[in-house]
């Protein structure tokens, strides 16, 4: 019996240990959810993300990290309009109008003054400065749409592992019930022996231990089902709050 009684108290340190962990890890998670979506309380428990399946196409034009690239080239290239424009003549217009004294013969009397002129200039001669300026622009340029592509291989291929890992994650948890079942069974076998004196009590908790792992392992499923879910949206830009 002191085997067995210290056999059961180091099974319920180790999972409470476990349950500490598990426990540290959801609190985490709810720090990261409420930083993402700005909400600190929510209702229910499903997460109503719908997935075609299966995925014809993967569109990553709506992914926040495609759209800040885009805009990067979009002013990339307007940076190289602005220095091309730099290139060519310009025409200004200057006027202004006001007071001032220093007229002779009363340089101290204020009278009526204004000023009005048009400038022309054309580029002549500037060293090559303005074309340098243009082909580094146009070089910035190129790279923001290399950097769009890579960034596109990138996304598709962590949304496929997503959708994968969400397929085996859907695979496991229709797996769970049949375990949960056969789980119950044998703890339930298992509180007849003991009742009838042909068991232990050690086998009474390791088979509830082995039930109370199998409810867990589901929850862990549906758990890593929200998460995948969670990272699709994220990677494909779905508001999700």
């Amino acid at each position: 019996m002191e085997i067995e009684l210290l056999s059961i108290l180091s099974n319920i340190d180790a999972e409470e240990n476990k349950k500490t962990e598990l426990t540290s890890m959801l609190h985490k998670q709810e720090i990261l959810m409420e930083y993402a979506s700005g909400i600190s309380t929510t209702q229910g428990n499903e997460f109503d993300i719908n997935i075609m399946s299966p995925i014809t196409s993967i569109n990553v034009e709506l992914s926040p990290e495609v759209i800040m690239l885009q805009d990067k080239l979009q002013q990339a290239k307007q940076d190289v309009a602005i220095n091309q424009l730099r290139n060519k003549p310009t025409v200004g217009l200057r006027a202004s109008m006001g007071t001032r004294n220093g007229y002779i013969p009363n340089i101290g009397e204020m009278r009526f003054n204004y000023l009005g002129g048009i400038n022309f200039s054309i580029p002549i001669y500037n060293g090559g400065k303005i074309k340098q300026q243009i082909k580094i622009q146009e070089k910035l340029a190129d790279q923001q749409s290399l950097a769009i592509e890579s960034m596109q291989s990138l996304i598709q291929k962590d949304i496929k592992q997503t959708l994968a890992d969400l397929s085996s994650a859907q695979d496991r948890l229709k797996r769970s019930d049949s375990q949960i079942e056969l789980a119950k069974a044998a703890a339930l076998m298992a509180q007849n022996k003991l009742r009838h004196g042909t068991g232990t009590h050690l086998e009474v908790t390791a088979a509830n231990s082995t039930l109370q792992k199998a409810l867990l392992n589901q929850l862990q499923m549906q758990y890593q089902i929200c998460s995948s879910k969670l990272e699709y949206g994220r990677l494909t830009g779905i508001k999700f709050w």
